[in-house]
């Protein structure tokens, strides 16, 4: 019995040492947060939640672009292709005065092509392009190429609570490529490949004048930012292959091609803590 007593009585003793122990690492851990709480907010944050007014803060920002443009080909292009896709990346940066600088990059891709690339002249009697086991080869014609642009730009402000939404404008200058791709069976088709897909591919390039009016919205309340309007490219290209096998003749001319989009985008924007910033509109982290 008095083993048994000794026994429970160092149990007891060690259960108590625990808690003890227990109760005043919690205390160790909670107390500091406890005594932080009370205190007043005031640490920005560079991910802002709210705002001291309510208000949107006039903030410059780092902003990465994603968007999507629907192009109608105009002019020259317009008897080459019709209408083209656009998937965009860029990037820019925007300045409390609401000046903006960036760039854009832009794949274009479409299955309208409006010209048959000089096939006629590779063609049988029968209209098919015949393969090397002497069957009537498929083809299709796309059209494939690419723009970017650098950019200056301008954010007119719509709305009087929040200067991060409004009228966008932007004007840059840039370059622009397009070709017609010709989609077969590979080593079936000799006239269509390596060196000779050249003279039917109408590779052309150029430098390019871009326009974008629109209207962009940006909350950091709501953390909803998106833009939309409609886009203007102007380009000057040639023909970089030099010379047509349908024409069978050296393409020197210079083209005027023109694409007229509409482009809607999604922002991931990075705003930072500027000098100007007015009372009632520094971002607190709560």
């Amino acid at each position: 019995m008095n083993l048994l007593a000794q026994n429970v009585s160092l149990l007891f003793k060690t259960m108590k040492i625990k808690s003890i122990f227990f109760t005043g690492l919690i205390l160790f851990v909670l107390l500091p947060n406890v005594i932080k709480a009370g205190e007043p907010l005031n640490r920005k944050f560079s991910a802002p939640i709210s705002t001291k007014y309510n208000k949107e803060p006039r903030l410059p920002v780092v902003q990465i672009d994603f968007n999507y443009t629907n192009y109608h080909p105009q002019s020259e292009l317009s008897k080459r292709f019709g209408m083209t896709n656009g998937f965009g990346i860029g990037a820019s940066y925007r300045w409390e005065q609401r000046i903006i600088a960036g760039f854009e990059f832009s794949p274009l891709w479409g299955g309208n092509v409006l010209e048959n690339s000089g096939l006629d002249s590779i063609t049988g009697p029968s209209g098919g392009i015949i393969d090397n086991n002497g069957n009537i080869g498929i083809v299709r014609l796309y059209m494939f190429g690419y723009h970017g642009n650098a950019y200056l730009g301008y954010l007119f402000n719509t709305h009087s609570k929040n200067p991060n939404t409004g009228i966008l404008v932007r004007s840059g200058v840039g370059y622009l490529q397009h070709k017609i791709r010709h989609q077969h069976s590979i080593n079936i088709m000799p006239q269509l490949e390596g060196e000779m897909i050249k003279g039917y591919d109408k590779l052309s390039s150029g430098i390019m004048y871009s326009q974008f009016i629109g209207f962009q919205y940006s909350s950091i309340l709501k953390s909803i930012h998106f833009w939309a309007g409609v886009s203007y490219d102007f380009a000057y290209t040639v023909n970089r292959r030099g010379y047509n096998y349908d024409t069978r003749s050296f393409d020197t001319n210079v083209r005027k091609d023109q694409l007229l989009g509409f482009k809607i985008g999604a922002m991931i924007p990075i705003f930072l803590h500027g000098k100007g910033e007015k009372e009632g509109s520094e971002i607190y982290f709560d």
